[in-house]
């Protein structure tokens, strides 16, 4: 079992990509909770360097009773060598509980309804979708206190 694992890993080799990804993410808290958000970055293909992307994608987060809710509207821009270039809005909905919230431990269910309007340059076709995007996060307090600086 583990030889065929390992052979069917390295049969995969020639499809991984290694890709740089840069970003900057700011974030604004105001009293009211309220979260202003986002990222702005530029992602391309290392070695053979076939495509690139430019994003941006301002947000919003806020809370309403014991959920987060969130919404925001992405924007790619996507260079290709060997594909046709194209132009991505997906605007976005969210919304986020934690459950259950123990002392120590706590699950954060976070739910996203994502909109993709995909624009192919010099050919002027157009595809529409949805995506449905659902994460799971844990959150661990560890016992005791730090007192200073950790470094």
């Amino acid at each position: 079992m583990l030889a065929s694992a390992v052979q069917a890993l390295s049969a995969q080799d020639d499809e991984i990509s290694e890709q740089l990804w840069l970003g900057y993410n700011p974030r604004w808290v105001f009293p009211s909770d309220l979260e202003l958000f986002g990222d702005v970055g530029f992602r391309t293909e290392l070695g053979a360097q076939d495509w690139s992307r430019l994003v941006i994608r301002p947000s919003v987060q806020g809370p309403v009773g014991s959920f987060q809710l969130s919404g925001g509207v992405g924007g790619f821009c996507t260079n290709n060598e060997t594909l046709a270039n194209r132009i991505e809005i997906r605007p976005f909905q969210g919304i986020a509980a934690t459950w259950p919230s123990r002392r120590v431990l706590g699950l954060k269910h976070y739910f996203r309804v994502e909109e993709q309007f995909e624009w192919v340059r010099g050919t002027g076709e157009t595809n529409v979708s949805i995506r449905l995007r659902y994460q799971l996060q844990t959150q661990y307090t560890l016992p005791g206190s730090l007192e200073g600086p950790i470094w």
